[in-house]
């Protein structure tokens, strides 16, 4: 029926999108996390330093831990919405195949 193709082709469409922004999403992520890794990497090579460089290095680590935190909760925020979408995925993926049983 025009109805049941019509609905179909809304849920082809629904899962495109979210997937579309579930790479999106993953893609985000993935790039938080290589960020979060440079800062620790940074904080690392900050500790490592001598006496001296003791000043500048607290002033890196303030900072590094700052980035650390905003990158975390951007990283959290980011693993709830892929949590969302994926449930909203599973949602569309089961509507589509109670239409294509029924079709």
């Amino acid at each position: 029926s025009e109805d049941m193709k019509r609905c179909m082709a809304d849920n082809e469409v629904k899962l495109k999108l979210t997937m579309e922004e579930l790479t999106k999403t993953r893609s985000t992520t993935m790039t938080m996390e290589e960020e979060l890794e440079m800062l620790r990497d940074q904080l690392d090579a900050a500790k490592i330093k001598g006496e001296e460089a003791d000043k500048s290095a607290a002033a890196a680590l303030a900072e590094a831990i700052s980035e650390t935190k905003k990158v975390l909760a951007e990283k959290q925020e980011t693993e709830q919405k892929a949590c969302t979408l994926e449930f909203e995925l599973e949602a569309v993926k089961a509507e589509l195949a109670a239409v294509k049983e029924s079709a």
